[in-house]
Parts: C-alpha cells; sequence; structure tokens
C-alpha cells in the first residue's frame, strides 16, 4: 500500500487535472493502485482547495463519459433493504412453505427466488425466533435427506432404460 503524503497527493491530482487522464491511466503513470489514486483524489481537500474543485469536475467528466460508452456496465440499483420486521416475516414464510408442502431447499429457494443456501441460513436462524417451527422444518428435512438416496435411484433407473431403449431401437421405422 502506498503511503500518500502532501507531495504525492498533489503530484497525482496535478497528472490527473493537467494530462486530462482517467484514475486508471493515472495509476499505470505513477505504477500504484486504482484506489491509492481515488483516495488522493479524496484527500486533496486538504491540501489544495482549487486543484479538489478541478479533481472533482475531471472524476464527473470521466463518469459521464464512462457512462455513454459503456451503458451495460453500469450497476443496477441495489435491491431494497428489507427492515428487521420484514426479514422475520421472509424466514417465517419460508419456513411455512416447507411444512406445507414438505419440499426440498432447492425446491423453496425456487419459489422465494433465492438460493438454497439462503433458505437454509434464514432456516437456521428461525431457531431463535420460533424453535418450535424450527424443529418441524428440521424433520422435513430429515425425511427429504433419507428420501434423497431413493430418488436419485429412481432418476437413475429412468436414464439407465431410457439409455437402453434408445441403443435397440436405432435405425429402425418410427423411431
Amino acid at each position: 500500500m502506498t503511503i500518500l503524503n502532501q507531495g504525492l497527493v498533489l503530484k497525482i491530482c496535478n497528472y490527473l487535472v493537467n494530462e486530462e487522464s482517467t484514475l486508471r491511466k493515472t495509476a499505470a503513470h505513477f505504477k500504484i493502485s486504482y484506489g491509492t489514486v481515488f483516495r488522493a483524489s479524496l484527500m486533496v481537500k486538504k491540501y489544495d482547495k482549487e486543484l479538489d474543485k478541478k479533481v472533482q469536475a475531471r472524476l464527473l467528466e470521466n463518469y459521464e463519459m464512462y457512462q455513454r460508452t459503456n451503458p451495460k456496465k453500469i450497476r443496477k440499483k441495489r435491491p431494497k433493504i428489507l427492515s428487521q420486521l420484514e426479514v422475520i416475516e421472509r424466514r417465517l414464510d419460508i419456513c411455512e412453505y416447507i411444512i406445507e408442502n414438505k419440499c426440498t431447499l432447492i425446491i423453496a429457494g425456487e419459489h422465494f427466488n433465492i438460493s438454497h443456501e439462503t433458505v437454509r441460513k434464514e432456516v437456521q436462524r428461525i431457531e431463535s425466533i420460533d424453535p418450535v417451527l424450527y424443529c418441524e422444518v428440521r424433520k422435513v428435512f430429515k425425511k427429504n435427506l433419507k428420501e434423497r438416496s431413493i430418488r436419485a435411484s429412481e432418476s437413475n433407473k429412468k436414464r439407465k432404460s431410457l439409455r437402453e431403449y434408445n441403443k435397440t431401437n436405432i435405425g429402425k421405422e418410427g423411431y
């Protein structure tokens, strides 16, 4: 990590403004990281107010140019942050759905449009809120775990029989 002193901050910011450079080009010129150049652009405010205004104008210009040239690369808005009550309600909804439908983590995740890992974590977090509900969900998961090998062997049998059917019927009429 580069230590930024007053001289280096001013030198970086002057280069950024005078050469009409971008943060990345400035970082390459000084052989420092992009983040260090960005930190210098924030620190210049302490040392030179006029240069700070020019740097901020340059950064804004770079950002606008980036938006025009790369419209797809602009970050999407972050999803709404849920309140604590909404989070608890969602956890309860997930648990109730799992119990009602006796479904797996993956199916519950698909229903709520979240990953199965998130479902697992949400179920674990419900333990402190409602231990009885948590126990019921765990029973469903244990039952699904026992049945997993049965479901896997059934799907393997279907796949194997389909393969054998395809081998025997290749080249025959109607196939």
